[in-house]
């Protein structure tokens, strides 16, 4: 489900961009961003999991990216999106730490592989379910996906 919600928005970001009238390439630059994000955020919140629990965290890392898109949703300053991109990616990165953290502490050694292979599997259908839907909504309101975002977000958080 993370990666359903985290991909929601994903095809309403350039339609958001035209509606705040900046660039074009500013989404190249949140992408980036947000990619940076994941890479820096990954190592740290796996290592915060083992201390504290997978699921302990987990559970934060929706409600923190749906928060994050709720920004996008509503304000229009850019240095705000610039912030809001970095908590995006470091939801990002930690959900996948986490997740594959998990997945490797629970799977016997024979059946590890298999079962990280899953849940990428897991993971690309959602995404690819999550711009669909996303793109969908963002038809009526490119701001309506990140609204999305939020909701499933809660909804993640408390599931």
């Amino acid at each position: 489900m993370c990666i359903f919600l985290y991909n929601l928005g994903h095809p309403a970001t350039p339609a958001l961009i035209e509606l705040r009238n900046w660039k074009k390439s500013i989404s190249g630059v949140l992408l980036a961003l947000m990619s940076c994000s994941m890479f820096i955020s990954s190592p740290y919140l796996g290592s915060l999991a083992d201390h504290v629990g997978m699921k302990k965290i987990f559970k934060f890392m929706p409600l923190i990216y749906g928060s994050a898109q709720l920004i996008f949703w509503f304000l229009t300053v850019f240095i705000i999106y610039l912030f809001s991109t970095n908590y995006i990616g470091f939801a990002s990165g930690g959900t996948y730490a986490v997740a594959f953290g998990y997945v490797s502490q629970i799977s016997s050694k024979e059946e590890k592989a298999k079962n990280i292979a899953k849940v990428s599997s897991a993971a690309i259908i959602g995404g690819a379910i999550g711009q669909k839907v996303g793109g969908l909504v963002a038809l009526i309101d490119p701001r309506y996906s990140f609204g999305l975002q939020f909701i499933c977000g809660i909804i993640a958080f408390f599931y």
